[in-house]
């Protein structure tokens, strides 16, 4: 069974939906798309040997365009769009 979310906006509109995949698998899958349920963007995980790192692709339309990879210990990750990153928090 899948679970789905609605995402809003600051102002409470409902914008988006994200949904699990429905068959169980090794990489978890999560999709995000519009309201009537068309996918635009995945978020697959990665890398499950280091239990310390939680590491995914982002991908749309079948297409890798970036990735976010972190370590759950120190409470950091990083986000890279086409091999250069953007965000490090």
């Amino acid at each position: 069974m899948s679970e789905r979310r609605v995402l809003h906006d600051a102002s409470g509109k409902p914008i988006a939906q994200l949904r699990k995949k429905k068959s169980p698998e090794i990489h978890k899958s999560i999709y995000i798309g519009t309201m009537d349920d068309e996918k635009k963007c995945a978020v697959k995980k990665k890398g499950l040997m280091d239990i310390t790192k939680c590491d995914a692709d982002i991908i749309v339309g079948g297409n890798k365009v970036g990735s976010a990879k972190g370590n759950w210990r120190a409470k950091t990750f990083t986000f890279e769009v086409d091999g250069n990153e953007v965000v490090t928090v």
